[in-house]
Formats: structure tokens, C-alpha cells, sequence
């Protein structure tokens, strides 16, 4: 069987279009890689530097907490000694005001012969020249 002239130019035409289509589709595959690489590309340079801003944050928040934790050390120190000093004017004021209370009992305990004895005095001198011996 041989081919005439007519049937090898339409065959011909068969495969360029053939080869075409498949190229094309190939061509609009390759095109859509490319255009995600530079997608990609720009969401990863984006990534990074936003990484990037994203440590330096940290580190100063981090620098903040560091500074803040010994602030608190120092208040909660410092909340302890006024603490205990409260406690000791407590216990001040508490040893003067026992101190500065009068105990009668105990104070007529110690001086009730001064007491009796002032009385008379007092008795003699008001009633003393009504008292003959």
C-alpha cells in the first residue's frame, strides 16, 4: 500500500496537531509552575522576613520578662522585709501598750502599806484634833 502525496500531507497535519495540543497542554503546565514558583517564592521570602521580626520580638520580650521577673524578685523581697518590720512594731507597740497599762491589783499589792499608812495620815490630820490619847 502506498501513500499518495495527498493522504502523507493530511497525515502530516495530523501530527503537527497532534504534537501541538500535547505542547500546548505541556507549555500551560509549565507556565503554571512557573507562575507558583514565584508565588512560593514571594510567600517565602515574605515567611522569612516576617521570621525574622518575629525573633527579634521574642528577644525583646523575652529581655522585658527577664527584667520584669527580677523587678518582682526585688518587690516580693522587698514586701517580706516591710513585712517582718510591720511585725516588729507590732510586737512594739504591743510590749509598750501591756506596759503602759496599770495593773491595780498588783500596784495595791506592792504598795499597801504606803497606802493604809497615808490613809491614817490623812484620817489623823483631818479628825487628829478630835482623838485624844
Amino acid at each position: 500500500m502506498e501513500i499518495t502525496s495527498e493522504q502523507f500531507d493530511e497525515i502530516k497535519k495530523k501530527m503537527a496537531h497532534l504534537e501541538y495540543d500535547e505542547i500546548k497542554e505541556l507549555k500551560e503546565q509549565i507556565q503554571g509552575i512557573k507562575e507558583d514558583m514565584v508565588r512560593n517564592n514571594m510567600l517565602l521570602e515574605q515567611s522569612i522576613a516576617t521570621s525574622s521580626k518575629l525573633s527579634d520580638t521574642l528577644s525583646t520580650v523575652q529581655e522585658a520578662m527577664i527584667k520584669l521577673t527580677s523587678n518582682m524578685q526585688y518587690n516580693n523581697e522587698a514586701t517580706v522585709n516591710l513585712s517582718n518590720k510591720v511585725t516588729n512594731l507590732e510586737i512594739k507597740i504591743d510590749s509598750i501598750d501591756q506596759n503602759s497599762k496599770i495593773d491595780m491589783h498588783k500596784w495595791f499589792k506592792d504598795r499597801w502599806f504606803n497606802i493604809v499608812m497615808l490613809i491614817g495620815i490623812v484620817l489623823y490630820m483631818l479628825f487628829g484634833k478630835y482623838i485624844t490619847f
